[in-house]
């Protein structure tokens, strides 16, 4: 059985994924004019599908897509973290975590979860959540991200150099 569904939206432009930003495809949400980005990011330490939203009514949006696609909740993505055995889902849901809080206020169970997994896990999550983390734009996150600057893996500080140094430009900019 197959079934067509067809959105109000209108094609605005379409992006290759580069080292730096991911692939995107850029409509347009006829009704409210509210952009829809969808992304696919295929890094070496996490994979990542996703829409972000930019307009005047978001919500709208957002209602309408999932009630018609299976979107990841953060209660999906932290079961998925507790999955041991697929350490790419493990990765992606790390750094997806990051992304559906980007925009949103401070949550202490969240920054618990970057914590526990900068703490223990093994040097690819760590630097999946260094990038989650970095989509939070939460300014409590850099004690953490300063915490990484002293892990055991070269590659965990890099990551966590590169972060803090962004996070830094950011901070400028706002």
């Amino acid at each position: 059985m197959k079934k067509i569904y067809f959105f109000r939206w209108s094609w605005r432009d379409e992006i290759d994924e580069t080292s730096t930003s991911p692939y995107t495809r850029l409509f347009e949400e006829d009704e409210t004019k509210t952009y829809i980005y969808y992304r696919a990011e295929h890094r070496p330490y996490y994979t990542s599908r996703y829409f972000y939203l930019e307009g005047e009514d978001i919500e709208a949006v957002k209602e309408r897509l999932m009630e018609n696609m299976p979107l990841l909740t953060s209660e999906d993505l932290i079961d998925q973290l507790k999955d041991g055995k697929d350490i790419l889902n493990r990765r992606s849901a790390i750094y997806q975590l990051g992304i559906l809080w980007c925009g949103q206020p401070f949550e202490q169970p969240i920054y618990d979860i970057f914590e526990k997994i900068l703490l223990q896990e093994q040097a690819e999550v760590k630097i999946a959540a260094l990038y989650g983390m970095a989509w939070t734009c939460w300014k409590e996150i850099i004690p953490l991200v300063k915490m990484a600057l002293n892990d055991k893996e070269e590659e965990v500080r890099r990551h966590a150099s590169l972060l803090l140094e962004g996070l830094s430009k950011y901070e400028k900019n706002s």
